[in-house]
């Protein structure tokens, strides 16, 4: 067993953002009814609980919803409360916790930050946003506790990366590429840093978590409200040009675009 799968944490990421968030109600019912900047933090709670025990690891007995909110507080005093923030939250395996935040871009329209999920790419409507260039990796990853939780040990998303000559997250911030990563038997999981869905019979298809790939709290949301099913998708049935619909939490929801190397 290699170091970065002894030594190794649970981390989950959420948007911090009041302009697009306090009047969100999808947000807000998602909250106990309350309103909050922070983009499904009660998913955030439920999604570490659930790693937690996949890896059979303690959480503080007053972990909840109300004290996670607390902590992203603290970690956001004397900062401009107008500004979007990445929060990052890390989970170790003694059961501690560690909160970062990062600026990030305001959006346009802050009713848009999940807008792309309602986009038909087959319809004579323009695309919203740029896209993001989307590559198949060139090699199989094989499922594990290390693609079905997210965690610090980000190997197989670097060399997924490394593949198609994509810097490792953080080295170009907001570079608009990505990798698709695939199981040895051609089922495609999810890219390096969002969930995936595409466009099949008239709906967007998001491969199931049983192929290995992260609960993301916004996948949750999306299948939720309907914007999107679980359904298996292989690499053979992908066509370049087609246009993706990729997710997350600090994101929201933008569209890609397939491409190949050149």
């Amino acid at each position: 067993m290699s170091g970065d799968e002894l030594d190794y944490q649970l981390i989950s990421s959420l948007r911090y953002d009041r302009e697009a968030l306090l009047s969100a109600h999808w947000n807000t019912s998602r909250n106990g009814d309350r309103q909050s900047p922070y983009l499904l933090l009660s998913y955030t709670v439920d999604r570490f609980a659930t790693a937690a025990k996949t890896h059979s690891w303690a959480t503080p007995p007053e972990f909840d919803l109300h004290w996670l909110e607390r902590r992203c507080d603290a970690s956001l005093k004397g900062k401009d409360p107008s500004q979007p923030y990445k929060i990052r939250i890390v989970h170790s395996k003694r059961g501690e916790f560690s909160i970062e935040s990062a600026p990030v871009p305001k959006l346009s329209k802050p009713e848009d930050l999940f807008i792309a999920a309602t986009s038909n790419p087959t319809s004579s409507s323009p695309l919203l946003g740029p896209l993001i260039s989307v590559y198949p990796d060139t090699e199989p990853t094989s499922p594990s506790i290390f693609t079905s939780t997210k965690t610090t040990n980000r190997k197989v998303y670097n060399l997924a990366r490394a593949r198609v000559s994509i810097p490792a997250v953080g080295v170009e911030p907001g570079t608009p590429k990505d990798v698709i990563l695939y199981r040895p038997g051609g089922q495609v999981m999810e890219t390096s840093i969002r969930n995936i869905a595409f466009w099949r019979e008239g709906r967007w298809v998001t491969p199931p978590l049983r192929v290995g790939c992260l609960p993301g709290v916004a996948r949750r949301m999306l299948i939720e409200d309907g914007k999107i099913v679980e359904g298996e998708v292989f690499t053979v049935d992908l066509k370049v040009g087609e246009i993706l619909l990729l997710f997350n939490a600090v994101e929201g929801a933008r569209l890609g675009e397939l491409c190949t190397l050149s």
